[in-house]
């Protein structure tokens, strides 16, 4: 018998040393006590590779959001990652959070619509809509982040968990060495991802399915008297154009109506002066500050310059301010 618990122990002692490690560096915040590593490293390291980049901020702002659920969220993609929710919270007076995820589609901000209205009594959702990912598929990157961010056991036993703690404990000695993916932009990036976005346009399909997805949380917001409102960012014209290229102007308008149709639709991905230069951009999608910093004031404070904003009409709304 002795030796037969002395064999167990010494199996079991691996899996007790990689959860230690899991606690000791607790790269998402999961267990919330003392860690090896800095929040710096941590929001750092969620960026080191487009193959986890997904997985790695959906956990991580599920993870953060339930322990600390506010009534105002904003949700969407990548180009959300730049959307100061502290611009907003001051121009309000109101918490925000910022549930931008790079990957993210409609798929994944209808399931994190219902998981924050789980938690806590909602008053405003901001929808980061777009046509390109519209018809674009529904790749699924809520369901595992969900299950690693509600079970400590699947959360010590994540692959992704892993993965991420002995990146942060490589970052913690080599940081300096290390290429992060979400600020490598080599020569030919502009081109590369044009390349990339006229193979999605291409790949355009209606998504009946989604739009019913959408059209209940827009009912559920009426009946909760919570405000919905849709805002599609700005992309370069450059992105723009290969709507036109692939002969969907039709399916864009189209697309329009049914935003418009759901609730507050605020436009400003079209001509206007936050389109046209391309030094605003790191590529033709995603903006610096500067662009989305002027979408918060343009809404929240307005004048509104660059956008148009319609009501469930398809009428232009008279108000600027989305609260």
């Amino acid at each position: 018998m002795r030796k037969l618990i002395g064999k167990l122990l010494l199996l079991a002692a691996p899996i007790a040393v990689l959860a230690a490690l899991v606690v000791a560096v607790d790269p998402f915040n999961f267990f919330g006590g003392p860690s090896l590593l800095s929040d710096r490293l941590k929001v750092r390291n969620r960026f080191y590779s487009g193959a986890t980049m997904p997985a790695y901020n959906m956990l991580a702002k599920l993870v953060e959001y339930r322990r600390q659920p506010v009534a105002n969220i904003v949700i969407g993609d990548s180009r959300l990652t730049r959307f100061n929710a502290r611009m907003v919270e001051e121009l309000t007076g109101e918490a925000f959070y910022n549930f931008g995820v790079p990957g993210g589609n409609y798929r994944s901000m209808v399931d994190t619509f219902w998981y924050a209205d789980g938690l806590v009594p909602l008053e405003s959702v901001y929808l980061q809509v777009s046509f390109r990912t519209y018809g674009a598929g529904d790749w699924d990157i809520f369901s595992e982040a969900k299950l690693t961010a509600n079970s400590v056991w699947y959360h010590l036993s994540s692959r992704r968990v892993l993965g991420a703690t002995f990146l942060g404990l490589r970052s913690l000695f080599f940081e300096r060495s290390m290429r992060y993916a979400y600020d490598d932009h080599p020569p030919g990036f502009w081109e590369k991802v044009l390349e990339s976005e006229r193979a999605m346009v291409r790949r355009f399909r209606r998504p009946v399915e989604l739009l019913k997805e959408l059209t209940k949380i827009a009912e559920h917001c009426r009946a909760k008297g919570i405000r919905l409102v849709l805002i599609d960012l700005p992309s370069h014209l450059d992105a723009q154009r290969l709507v036109t290229e692939a002969g969907l102007e039709e399916e864009r308008e189209r697309y329009r109506q049914e935003m418009m149709a759901l609730g507050t639709y605020y436009d400003f991905n079209r001509t206007n002066r936050l389109t046209v230069d391309r030094n605003l951009y790191v590529d033709p999608l995603h903006a610096l500050p500067a662009v989305p910093d002027e979408v918060i004031r343009q809404i929240w404070r307005g004048p509104l310059v660059d956008g148009q904003v319609y009501g469930r009409t398809g009428t232009t709304d008279p108000t600027h301010a989305a609260r």
